[in-house]
C-alpha cells in the first residue's frame, strides 16, 4: 500500500471538468414556518486507466423534513502518472488516501458552493449558503481499489 505520509500537495493532478448533476428548488416544498436543516453527501468513483477519480458532493436543504433546495456536484480529477504510482502497492490493489481523498473533497464542496451561489442568485433562496463542511468527518476511510 501506499506510504500514508505523502502529503496531499505531493500529489499532482488537474481539475478536468466540473458537472452540475443536479439542481432544483420545489417551491412548493418550502415551508416558511419550519426550521431549515441541510443534509450532505459525498461519493466517489475512480478510473484506473485514465488515473481519474471524481467526487460528487450532493446538498439538500430541508424544511419540515421536505427537500425544497437540491444540488450535486461532480468534479473529474486528473492524477499525475507519477502521482498515481505512490497509490500502488503490492499486486493489482490501489490505495487512495484519506487525506487526499479529503483534499479533493474540499475542492468539490467549494465548487459546489459556488454553483449554488450562481445558480439562486436574484432569488429569495440565494441566503441558503453551503456552511464550512468538515470533509474529514465525511471521508472516513482510505479508498481501496
Amino acid at each position: 500500500m501506499m506510504n500514508n505520509k505523502v502529503q496531499s500537495s505531493e500529489i499532482g493532478f488537474a481539475l478536468k471538468q466540473i458537472v452540475t448533476k443536479q439542481f432544483a428548488v420545489i417551491e412548493e416544498a418550502f415551508t416558511g414556518g419550519c426550521p431549515v436543516s441541510m443534509a450532505a453527501e459525498l461519493k466517489f468513483a475512480t478510473n484506473k486507466e485514465d488515473r481519474a477519480i471524481a467526487v460528487s458532493a450532493e446538498f439538500k436543504f430541508l424544511t419540515c423534513e421536505k427537500s425544497f433546495l437540491l444540488i450535486e456536484v461532480t468534479c473529474f480529477f486528473e492524477i499525475k502518472e507519477d502521482s498515481w504510482k505512490k497509490f500502488s502497492g503490492n499486486g493489482n490493489e490501489t490505495c487512495i488516501p484519506k487525506n487526499f481523498l479529503c483534499y479533493l473533497a474540499m475542492h468539490t464542496v467549494g465548487t459546489a458552493r459556488g454553483v449554488l451561489h450562481a445558480k439562486t442568485e436574484n432569488t429569495k433562496y440565494n441566503c441558503y449558503i453551503l456552511p464550512p463542511i468538515n470533509v474529514t468527518e465525511m471521508v472516513r476511510n482510505d479508498l481501496i481499489l
